[in-house]
């Protein structure tokens, strides 16, 4: 009986699992998968082995690899190394003591942060007591309310109000966790509570073991824990019994040994295996997404799992480190299995997604896309028109069904179809742009579409198509200007045509044209154009450009179901609802970035189906089910300053980044700051920052994220940081204050003192400039004074000098009339002489002797001529003393001719008064001449008159 049983069970174990696997195939076909970022060894510099990781309050990344420990800010890694450069195996942040906990091989503690941004590490291992460390390695850390439990295999160690201790296990632990309140351990030999810190086994534990090892255990709700087993898929724990948890992915987790275990949040749970890469479930047991090495990890073997504050999976692999962005609403199906590459037109029909390719037509089947025969080559367009799905082609226009195709048009290139409406009522016709003509189709008598005729006398190549409410027909040739087309009532031929080269004063150069709110409105990657039925004139859609902003820069507009339309920037697909009345509102924003880069610019596609976007990338294709209260908006993250220094010639000195109102020195102003905004998901987020006291406006950051600023001035500053996503909306702000104090000789006690040097060196000036001013009028007075003296001096030599030439002429004077007296005694002399030779020829009479006697009494002796020497000296300055001086052989005789020839006497005087002849005399001047040594060129008269010795 209970064989019986037991097949029956077996029986319906098998029917369960095909019936999960053919719901999987038939339901979650496209859910696709999300982003992955991978960061390669090459990438964070550490080992590719990855164990574990965490995040802490800030936002930053820390793994436990095999190198160490790695830090990760969203911009730049740095590797942590532990004691013995032992490799990490356990990580966890806890946000009470803002520690973040790791454990090693025979060592664990924890690293904490200091003031200036720098980790530390803490050995906790080296305080235990009780237990000696032996081949013990920690792999996971738990915390409980009080308590930091860290797990080895065989040992568990607890940290509790600073105090160590260490305690075994009965069995090899796998894992440990806290789950509503009770602390549960997974080991070899099943599965144990504690009690009282001493594990009991659970009644029922026992069945864990072997396959069904429990490798993850799950918070389900407040009072079930979800078991996720190594090979046997989930069990949900209620505290009494086990019940298999059935999945979508049973086929996958049970055939891929799931290793790790989390719940990303109360509704999703994320299962990490060892052979097939991460697969993510939910409540319901629905498959969210499953992604392997095929199409986004590195990796397939997971080694630990992390949940981030946005919501984002975080797997530490075998080989690298990878971001899932399960935070994120869109999923991707890259087309890695079927060769699905750039999608240009998507569509649903009959139950089943068409994507329109660079290579063909491809159409569901299950969970593939399989290309439709007959349809290879470029596929421009899409669309359902009376229940009929209609594919333009780069061959032509098709209609497609179950069956396959049938070929409508050979009018090669089929870009847009619109409904035209018939003037006379009859049954609407569809019209067509293609690469050449203008195309017409309208339906048989079964109601089939059918190609009709193209428009003559009209050949241009024609990109977007539009019918305005007016029956104008509004096209927007591939690359320049647009039409304005009316059509006869026939629609046979061109009635009126108007063609625009410009549009708001520039060229109009690859215009896109949609319709909404019943108009038309042109796309000019400047701002929207919107046709005026009054002006019969292209203006601007003021009211619609005021309201997007930004967004009015759009190139192209895709109509997106309803009222919704999606705007095509050069950044990012805005999805926006633009209502009958013409008012906008913003629904969602999506980034280039956050769709892989892999938007087809200038052929943006998108299309939505019972509430599920779909948007045509350049591999494959993205969508999401849109939920309007939970757009896709960049979640708040702080931005984080990593470090702020100060440069100098030398040395680099850190600042605290979590003080405010750092002073520095005067020569401490070359600062350096390093920022990071730590949010992972794909998503354009652009940093600003600006320093207030020295910068007026904002400038982007540079790819670094690093700020240097040098020769600051004294003041006070505040190091400005924002962080603003795609539509220039402040996401998260910072700022950091400081302040540089003045050198010393900029103080105010400085200053006081210069304003007192001030005065003083003023005082000392004016003391100076007075002193100087006194000098300066006493030397002017002496200058007054000796001038004064001087001229009374020159008047007084002047009139000493007159007195001097007045004696000096009246010495000449008196010594000529001395000479003269001299000369006529000397004379009278010779006369009386000759007279008394005369009278001594006569000595007869006796008178005659007494005449004699009278004539000798009267004759003047030898005296005379020493007489006349003496005074000639004496008003002649010593004249023959100073001739004898110079020219001792000088005689008697001729210094008298040496006086006459001073006195200026002639020749013939000179010998008058010698009583010789006037040869005689020039004789004696000859040899006078000669006795004096004089050159002939000098003249004896002068020489005499000038004599001085």
């Amino acid at each position: 009986m209970r064989n019986k049983k037991n097949k029956y069970l077996v029986k319906f174990q098998v029917l369960t699992i095909f019936i999960v696997v053919v719901l999987h195939v038939n339901v979650s076909a496209f859910n696709g998968t999300p982003n992955v970022n991978n960061y390669p060894e090459t990438v964070h510099q550490g080992s590719g082995q990855s164990w574990a990781a965490t995040q802490d309050a800030q936002g930053i990344m820390y793994f436990a690899n095999t190198s160490g420990v790695l830090e990760f800010d969203g911009k730049r890694w740095l590797l942590h190394e532990l004691p013995g450069k032992r490799g990490s195996r356990a990580i966890r942040y806890h946000a009470q003591s803002h520690r973040i906990y790791c454990g090693s091989f025979e060592e664990f503690g924890y690293w904490h942060r200091d003031p200036y941004g720098e980790l530390h590490y803490h050995s906790l291992s080296d305080s235990l007591s009780n237990h000696k460390m032996h081949n013990d390695e920690i792999w996971s850390i738990i915390f409980t309310e009080n308590t930091v439990y860290f797990r080895a295999f065989a040992t568990y160690f607890t940290y509790r109000k600073g105090v160590m201790e260490a305690a075994t296990l009965p069995y090899a632990c796998l894992e440990l966790q806290h789950i509503n309140g009770l602390l549960y351990a997974s080991t070899v030999n099943g599965l144990y509570v504690f009690q009282n810190r001493t594990p009991i086994k659970l009644i029922g534990g026992e069945r864990f073991t072997g396959k069904y090892c429990a490798m993850g255990l799950m918070p389900f709700d407040q009072r079930t824990m979800l078991i996720a087993t190594r090979e046997q898929g989930l069990y949900l724990y209620n505290g009494r019994s086990y019940t298999p948890f059935h999945t979508e992915a049973d086929h996958i987790i049970q055939s891929s040994e799931i290793n790790r275990a989390m719940a990303l949040n109360d509704s999703v749970f994320i299962l990490g295996t060892l052979l097939d890469g991460v697969v993510a479930v939910d409540r319901g047991g629905k498959m969210l997404w499953h992604v392997n090495k095929l199409n986004g990890l590195q990796n397939n073997t997971v080694l630990g799992l992390c949940s981030d504050h946005e919501g984002n999976v975080w797997c530490a692999l075998d080989n690298g480190i990878d971001h899932i962005d399960a935070g994120s609403p869109l999923r991707f199906y890259l087309g890695t299995y079927d060769n699905v590459e750039a999608v240009y037109a998507i569509a649903k029909y009959d139950n089943k997604l068409y994507l329109g390719t660079n290579k063909g037509l491809f159409c569901s089947n299950g969970n593939r896309f399989n290309m439709v025969a007959g349809t290879q080559g470029q596929v421009w367009d899409l669309s359902v028109w009376n229940g009929q799905l209609l594919c333009g082609h780069n061959n032509g226009t098709f209609s497609v069904n179950r069956h396959g195709i049938n070929l409508l048009s050979d009018v090669t290139g089929g870009y847009c179809i619109r409904p035209l409406p018939n003037p006379d009522g009859s049954p609407e016709t569809l019209i067509q742009s293609t690469y050449t003509s203008l195309v017409l189709y309208k339906k048989n008598a079964q109601g089939q579409w059918r190609f009709s005729h193209i428009i003559p006398d009209f050949i241009e190549p024609i990109r977007y198509l539009e019918i305005d409410h007016l029956g104008n027909i509004w096209g927007a040739h591939l690359e320049k200007g647009f039409f304005k087309i009316r059509l006869n009532s026939a629609q046979t031929h061109i009635e009126h045509i108007t063609r625009y080269d410009s549009i708001g004063g520039a060229r109009a150069e690859r215009i896109g044209i949609f319709k909404g709110s019943n108009r038309i409105i042109f796309t000019t990657s400047r701002e929207l154009y919107t046709y005026s039925d009054i002006s019969e004139a292209i203006i601007p859609f003021n009211k619609l450009n005021l309201q997007l902003g930004a967004l009015k820069d759009a190139h192209r507009i895709i109509a997106a179901g309803d009222n919704r339309c999606w705007l095509a920037r050069d950044n990012e697909l805005a999805l926006v609802n633009i209502n009958a009345d013409g008012q906008v509102d913003i629904l969602q924003q999506i980034p280039h970035s956050a769709l892989k880069d892999q938007v087809n610019i200038n052929y943006e596609c998108a299309y939505n189906n019972q509430g599920v976007d779909y948007i045509g990338l350049t591999r494959g294709f993205a969508m999401q089910k849109f939920d309007a209260a939970a757009k896709f908006t960049t979640k708040s993250t702080s931005i984080v300053l990593r470090r702020a220094e100060v440069l100098g010639e030398e040395y680099v000195t850190n600042l605290e980044t979590n003080k405010q109102n750092v002073q520095l020195s005067a020569k401490q102003n070359n600062i350096k700051f390093t920022f990071a905004y730590p949010s992972f998901a794909t998503n354009s987020v652009a940093l600003w920052h600006r320093l207030d006291g020295l910068e007026q406006e904002w400038s982007p950051a540079n790819s670094d994220f690093e700020k240097e600023y040098s020769r600051l001035p004294s003041g006070k500053y505040a190091f400005m940081l924002k962080a603003l996503d795609t539509d220039d909306n402040i996401l998260a702000q910072t700022q950091y204050n400081f302040t540089i104090k003045p050198a010393w000789y900029a103080t105010g006690l400085a200053y006081l003192v210069y304003l007192l040097l001030a005065a003083g060196a003023l005082a000392f000036s004016y003391r100076i400039w007075h002193k100087q001013l006194m000098r300066h009028q006493d030397k002017i007075m002496e200058r007054e004074e000796k001038k004064r003296v001087e001229e009374l001096e020159q008047k007084e030599q002047k009139i000493i000098r007159l007195k001097n030439e007045k004696l000096e002429s009246e010495l000449l004077y008196k010594g000529k009339e001395l000479a003269g007296t001299t000369m006529a005694i000397i004379q009278k002399n010779n006369v009386l002489q000759e007279l008394k030779k005369e009278l001594q020829k006569e000595e007869a009479a006796k008178n005659i002797k007494s005449i004699i006697k009278l004539i000798n009494k009267n004759l003047s002796s030898e005296d005379d001529w020493k007489l006349f020497q003496s005074n000639f000296d004496l008003i002649h300055d010593r004249f023959f003393r100073n001739l004898k001086k110079r020219t001792p052989t000088l005689t008697s005789h001729d210094l008298q001719l040496c006086a006459y020839l001073r006195l200026n006497l002639s020749t013939k005087e000179i010998a008058q008064l010698m009583g010789n002849s006037v040869r005689g005399v020039e004789v004696a001047r000859y040899r006078l001449r000669k006795k004096l040594e004089l050159p002939q060129d000098i003249n004896l008269n002068e020489f005499m008159i000038e004599f001085k010795y």
